[in-house]
């Protein structure tokens, strides 16, 4: 891109007016008109000016690109939090992510990278594979998703524990899941925070199975508070669902739902010149 198109590029992810832009710089609105039509260029000595208020470096502003975070990040974030308005903030967080998968697993076909050739369908998985990290990019109007999981020291097995198993069962108890699904779905009217009794008699499971579903609620830690409460001489479970971890829980379907997708599926992946084995 041009010195002028730059301007305005970063002038517009930053949501700067041209005016916005002249007033932190000391110039008019119509000096930085000019500039973006190429009709003239800034005094040298307005550049580090120019730069501070666009927080790019002046190398960037003249199509010098490089890859170090310092100058990466602030377009990526200008982007995430001033972009195309017609997206939501989450949508554009989505995009930088997707674009960073689209890069990451770059494969020639002819002359152009495979992304350019396949074709554009309404969902698209892309499956990461590295030495490092395996992950997944889940392009759908649905199901929008990406994640990215490192490999540890003892290697990708370590993954598969006791403890995952535990939480992967109780996942798969229907009664379970209908606790999940009636607590998530409880209005401000009715508070995500209430007696474990009352919560089986709402998703219409017996009371003599509390101890079962309490017991596999309490695997689900990272989705669910407790804590017990006397009450007229009796034991009392009070359960809240912790809204800060409730995308971890999301997330595991949105995986399961990308891992099994079917139909019309496009996928690329960048497996060719991996050297480690997924899993020893």
């Amino acid at each position: 891109m041009t010195f002028a198109e730059n301007i305005r590029k970063y002038r517009t992810l930053r949501g700067l007016t041209q005016e916005e832009l002249a007033a932190k710089v000391g110039v008019s609105g119509q000096a930085v008109s000019k500039w973006e039509t190429n009709d003239t260029l800034p005094d040298t000595a307005l550049l580090p000016d120019l730069a501070d208020a666009l927080d790019v470096s002046i190398d960037l502003l003249f199509g010098h690109t490089c890859t170090s975070a310092e100058a990466v990040m602030p377009a990526l974030f200008g982007y995430i939090t001033a972009g195309d308005s017609g997206k939501s903030f989450d949508r554009r967080t989505y995009d930088v992510i997707t674009a960073a998968y689209k890069a990451s697993t770059w494969r020639e076909h002819g002359d152009e990278p495979w992304w350019n050739w396949m074709p554009k369908e309404p969902m698209c998985r892309i499956d990461l594979y590295t030495d490092e990290l395996v992950g997944v990019m889940f392009d759908h109007p649905d199901f929008p998703l990406c994640t990215t999981v490192p490999e540890p020291k003892e290697g990708y097995e370590s993954y598969i524990n006791e403890h995952s198993a535990a939480y992967l069962a109780a996942l798969s108890d229907p009664d379970v899941l209908n606790c999940i699904v009636t607590m998530l779905k409880r209005t401000p009217e009715r508070p995500r925070r209430c007696e474990l009794a009352v919560l089986l008699r709402d998703a219409g499971i017996a009371a003599e199975k509390e101890d079962e579903i309490y017991g596999k609620l309490k695997t689900l830690g990272r989705l669910f508070h407790f804590s017990d409460v006397e009450i007229n001489g009796q034991n009392r479970r009070l359960l809240s669902v912790n809204a800060n971890n409730a995308a971890y829980f999301l997330g595991i379907y949105a995986n399961a739902y990308a891992a099994t997708y079917r139909a019309e599926l496009i996928t690329g992946c960048d497996g060719c010149d991996r050297t480690a084995p997924l899993m020893r």
